[in-house]
C-alpha cells in the first residue's frame, strides 16, 4: 500500500520569547474580536519558507536531507513589523505579523529554492512564501473592524532571533491544522 502524499512545509521557528509575545498579541486581539479568533498552538509560531501540498515519502526524505545540509548554524535575526489581515476568499482572515530586516532569512530562502530545484524538479519557486508569522485566524469579522483592531495592537520592533529551521508535516483537522516536526536544524 502506497503512503498518501504529505502536506509539508519548511519554516524558521520563532524563539521562546517571541512565541510568548506573539501569543500575548493574539490574546489582546481575542479580547477585542472574541471567540471568532483562533490562535495557533503555543510555541508554534513560525515563518513558512516553502509549502509543498503533496510530497511522497521519498520526496519528504529528500527535502529533510536538503534542510540539514543548508543550514550553517548561524543566527537569523529579524524584527517583527505591523499586524495585517490577509483575505482568503470564502475562508477565514489570516492575521499576520510581517518579518522585517532579515537578510539571512532571505539567504536561507534563496538557498532552499536553489536546492529544491534539484530535489523536486517540479517545484515552483514562486510558491515560496513572504516573510510573515501567522498570529491568528478570524472568521466572520468585517474588514473595517479587523483593520481597526489590528491598528490598536503593535509589536515593539526589537531584534529577535529564529531558533530553528524545521520541516513540518501539516494535517488538516476540523479544529485547524496540526503540525508534526519531521526534522529540526538548530540556528543558534
Amino acid at each position: 500500500m502506497t503512503a498518501a502524499p504529505a502536506r509539508v512545509f519548511a519554516a524558521c521557528v520563532c524563539d521562546e520569547s517571541t512565541c510568548a509575545e506573539l501569543a500575548a498579541l493574539g490574546e489582546k486581539l481575542r479580547e477585542r474580536l472574541g471567540p471568532r479568533l483562533r490562535l495557533p498552538p503555543a510555541g508554534s509560531y513560525h515563518v513558512t519558507l516553502a509549502f509543498f501540498p503533496a510530497l511522497s515519502p521519498a520526496q519528504v526524505d529528500g527535502v529533510a536531507a536538503l534542510l540539514s545540509r543548508l543550514c550553517d548554524q548561524r543566527r537569523v535575526d529579524h524584527r517583527l513589523g505591523r499586524l495585517r489581515g490577509l483575505a482568503r476568499p470564502g475562508r477565514a482572515w489570516v492575521v499576520v505579523c510581517d518579518v522585517l530586516d532579515a537578510p539571512l532569512l532571505t539567504n536561507v530562502r534563496q538557498a532552499l529554492a536553489a536546492g529544491l530545484a534539484e530535489v523536486l524538479p517540479s517545484w515552483d519557486p514562486a510558491s515560496a512564501r513572504e516573510g510573515h508569522v501567522t498570529v491568528a485566524r478570524a472568521k466572520n469579522v468585517s474588514r473595517p473592524h479587523l483593520r481597526e483592531t489590528l491598528a490598536s495592537v503593535t509589536c515593539d520592533g526589537r531584534v529577535r532571533t529564529f531558533a530553528a529551521l524545521d520541516l513540518m508535516r501539516s494535517t488538516l483537522t476540523p479544529a485547524g491544522p496540526e503540525y508534526e516536526r519531521i526534522v529540526r536544524v538548530q540556528l543558534m
